[in-house]
């Protein structure tokens, strides 16, 4: 069994953070929150999680800012869900 002892106290490395990017507007704001927080706790314990709208300038729809306590979970969970599909019809981009 693999443990890992996590301090919680706020994270400010940036390496614990990833940003979801073309996320549809199909869906509704909760919707979205609840399977891209289902999706990214997977890899691991989260700190935050973020839905937010995107900018009137850019095209409709949403971004999400997901916050690990371990840069590792947040690393291995970028590799594996960059460029899929997730719960939508058109890939996302997680970077």
């Amino acid at each position: 069994m693999e443990v890992d002892i996590i301090e919680f106290k706020a994270q400010t490395e940036s390496n614990k953070a990833l940003f979801i990017w073309d996320l549809q507007a199909g869906y509704s704001h909760a919707y979205i929150y609840e399977r891209v927080f289902s999706a990214f706790s997977s890899f691991g314990p989260l700190f935050l999680v973020k839905v937010l709208p995107n900018s009137p300038s850019a095209s409709p729809g949403f971004y999400s800012l997901v916050k690990f306590y371990c840069s590792r979970h947040a690393l291995q969970a970028q590799r594996s869900t960059d460029g899929t599909l997730l719960f939508q019809s058109s890939p996302v981009k997680v970077v």
